[in-house]
């Protein structure tokens, strides 16, 4: 997470800090959300407590006239742990602030990321593929070091399973995703998750601008929500099929042990 914002109390130490949308936090082990409750990290040091390290840098002139020498760069610390009981992990999270010149107030670049654990664990199907999970399990570790990357695998991990459950070899990700979603015999609810991925474009190996000409670059939640799209995918090409044949396969097996027919396949058809 990047963020801009206005320097108000200039004379402070302590970086703008964001907190968790909607006032909840993503728990990285066990994906649950869960009350923010972070609390700062406090260091000893020789001359007390601090919760921030800072260096000066930055000198701007003061109400009276004085010159104020501002930090030029704020590292911040906090922690919480998970309120589920059956998690309780604990998480750290590191806020870094860049102060720049700005006018009419100086203007602080702030990034925030989690810190510990350092692996973002998602829980994964047993049933889906060997080699399908490492790279989920890669672009899901790949979420907080380098959101982009992590979301260029996760394309591709669409772009794979397009070819190996609904039979499209496209050349380019767009040409596969235009003809699944062109595609009826598919839920409406898959379509157009695929469809929000195709209108939001190469995000994860471009960059692309807004409408004031400024550069974008992908976001932890832009390469979270691909991960999420993921795991509806799981559900819709792997493990619904995979749980639908043991269901029906139990049956079968009664059916066998009693002297009976076995049921024929339903007609196929649209969806």
């Amino acid at each position: 997470m990047i963020v801009f914002h206005p320097v108000i109390e200039t004379l402070g130490d302590t970086p703008f800090v964001p907190g968790s949308p909607g006032g909840e936090m993503k728990c990285p082990t066990c994906s649950e959300n869960t009350p923010d409750a972070w609390q700062h990290w406090w260091v000893q040091t020789g001359s007390g407590h601090t919760h921030a390290l800072t260096e000066p840098g930055l000198t701007v002139q003061g109400k009276n006239g004085e010159g104020i020498q501002l930090p030029d760069t704020v590292v911040q610390i906090d922690w919480m742990r998970c309120a589920n009981a059956s998690c309780g992990q604990l998480v750290v999270r590191a806020h870094a602030s860049k102060r720049f010149r700005g006018q009419p107030l100086p203007e602080d670049l702030t990034q925030t990321w989690f810190v510990y654990p350092r692996r973002s664990a998602r829980p994964i199907d047993p049933l889906v593929p060997q080699e399908l999970k490492a790279e989920y399990l890669e672009a899901a570790e790949l979420l907080e070091i380098s959101p982009k990357m992590s979301a260029v695998l996760s394309r591709k991990l669409v772009f794979d399973l397009l070819e190996r459950y609904a039979g499209i070899a496209e050349y380019t990700l767009k040409g596969g995703l235009d003809k699944f979603i062109e595609d009826t015999a598919h839920p409406i609810r898959v379509r157009e998750n695929l469809q929000h991925l195709r209108e939001i474009g190469d995000f994860g190996a471009h960059t692309k601008k807004d409408g004031v000409g400024q550069i974008i670059d992908v976001s932890r939640e832009d390469a979270e929500w691909t991960l999420d799209l993921l795991d509806r995918l799981f559900d819709y090409f792997v493990i619904e099929p995979e749980r639908d044949k043991k269901l029906r396969a139990a049956w079968d097996k009664n059916l066998q042990e009693a002297g009976r027919k076995p049921i024929p396949p339903a007609p196929e058809g649209d969806g």
